[in-house]
């Protein structure tokens, strides 16, 4: 693992993801903040640590496709949302003990090397299951699948002409969708898995200005660019946060039936149809 990046808005001193960090990943690692809160962050992490992005970049998505097009280069690098807490899943054959216990640094390093080796080997983007998904104890990976908070690249192999920016959130998505749909198969741990933070919190994407409508608006248009692998469902939200009780929209996403398609278009092509 060449490089970790954590973009991160308003939470100079609630940085979870870097502070989970055994010391040797954090020398790997690199706040990625906003040009206004560059002097806050460096006082508190050095210079060394903050990278300022251009003042013009006031949300995420512009910060994501940043990230990869001028820092990440070439390199095999991984993105991490700044609120994440890491834990290793007991898989079969483990000792008996807690269904997921917290990482610890010799969990990191393996975690770290394993999907190094994947991007390298075999696939151009891998991820970290969430722990909220039920674990699956018997296989170490599942593959073409949702990735969320976090995502690692190999970015040799990443292709250039993706598009970052058509939508002012959950852009992850959007883009692991595109990735798939042109061949771009995926590989998601059960072994490693994060918990990212709850949506809404104070910083991050509710500080850059996310709303219920904004959200809402973000689930139609992925329906739209990724019909008919993306279809909309309408929920009232059930959270006790500030969009308790109104219509939140959701998506059901076939991931695996984006990645075939990718298949049926080749064919297409090749045989001038």
């Amino acid at each position: 693992m060449d490089y970790i990046f954590i973009p991160t808005l308003g939470r100079a001193n609630r940085q979870i993801t870097y502070n989970n960090f055994p010391e040797k990943w954090r020398d790997k690692a690199h706040l990625i903040v906003q040009k206004h809160e560059y002097d806050l962050y460096k006082d508190i992490y050095g210079v060394h640590k903050v990278l300022a992005l251009p003042e013009h970049i006031k949300t995420i998505a512009p910060t994501r496709e940043y990230i990869v097009d001028r820092l990440g280069g070439t390199s095999i690098f991984a993105m991490f949302d700044d609120d994440i807490n890491f834990y290793r899943t007991r898989m079969d054959g483990d000792p008996e003990g807690p269904g997921k216990t917290a990482m610890v640094e010799s969990d990191y390093d393996e975690m770290f090397d394993t999907l190094s080796n994947w991007l390298v080997t075999d696939v151009t983007h891998c991820a970290l299951d969430v722990a909220w998904n039920p674990p699956d104890r018997t296989n170490p990976y599942k593959i073409n699948t949702r990735i969320c908070g976090n995502v690692f690249y190999n970015g040799e192999k990443l292709p250039t002409d993706i598009e970052w920016t058509r939508i002012p959130i959950q852009e992850d998505m959007d883009v692991n969708l595109q990735l798939l749909k042109r061949g771009y198969d995926n590989r998601v741990s059960n072994i490693w898995r994060i918990d990212p933070g709850q949506t809404q919190t104070e910083g991050g994407c509710k500080q850059s200005g996310r709303t219920l409508e904004m959200h809402n608006e973000t689930q139609l248009k992925l329906q739209e660019l990724h019909k008919p692998y993306v279809k909309v469902v309408s929920k009232v939200a059930k959270s006790s946060g500030e969009w308790s009780g109104q219509e939140k929209l959701s998506l059901r996403v076939d991931w695996k039936g984006a990645y075939e398609s990718s298949k049926v278009n080749s064919l297409e092509g090749f045989f001038g149809e």
